[in-house]
């Protein structure tokens, strides 16, 4: 039933809010750009500002909510001429391995959070809380990811491969990861 809802959103053109199940991130707000089986792509938008994509697992949504305030949102939108768009390139929605090859194709940027592998999880911290990962993709496997990671401090270095099973979500051309990547020392070949 949600991926039927999202795909009308997607078809309608329709600015909607995406309610998660239990994420940190309760909402998703946006326009659908594409469905597939198991992921939804969304160009989102925080406080009118283009916040580029988010591809997440459409189990993880709860709702798909079109009301009068989305319905405002879209005017103003419209209004202010700040346009939705397609990601620069095509991404396969068929499985996040999927995803990933089409950025990988693009060489782009990207955000990907996941769950911590419980082997490397520190005795304090939340298992439900995500690794947070911002780079760009140095090997993908059949079952694993490396990037090569910016750090907090701004350095690039290749981190423990991510589990492809444990992605919860990834995000391109986001306001974050352009304001990061804009300020961050040059990225260094592996």
């Amino acid at each position: 039933m949600i991926g039927a809802e999202l795909a009308a959103a997607q078809a309608a053109g329709a600015f909607v809010q995406l309610v998660r199940r239990g994420r940190a991130e309760r909402y998703t707000n946006g326009f659908v750009h594409g469905v597939g089986a198991d992921l939804v792509l969304v160009h989102q938008f925080h406080n009118f500002i283009d916040d580029g994509w988010i591809i997440l697992p459409i189990a993880d949504v709860a709702a798909v909510e079109r009301g009068e305030r989305e319905a405002l949102f879209e005017r103003a939108l419209r209004g202010e001429q700040i346009a939705t768009a397609p990601p620069p390139f095509p991404i396969a929605l068929s499985s996040f391995a999927a995803v990933l090859r089409s950025i990988e194709a693009a060489a782009a940027p990207l955000i990907v959070e996941s769950l911590p592998d419980p082997a490397d999880l520190d005795p304090d911290a939340d298992p439900d809380d995500p690794d947070f990962y911002l780079g760009v993709i140095a090997v993908l496997g059949d079952a694993h990811l490396t990037l090569d990671e910016v750090g907090t401090d701004g350095e690039w270095s290749t981190p423990e491969p991510i589990a492809l099973s444990r992605i919860l979500q990834v995000q391109l051309g986001t306001h974050y990861l352009r304001t990061f990547l804009a300020h961050a020392a040059p990225a260094t070949a592996t």
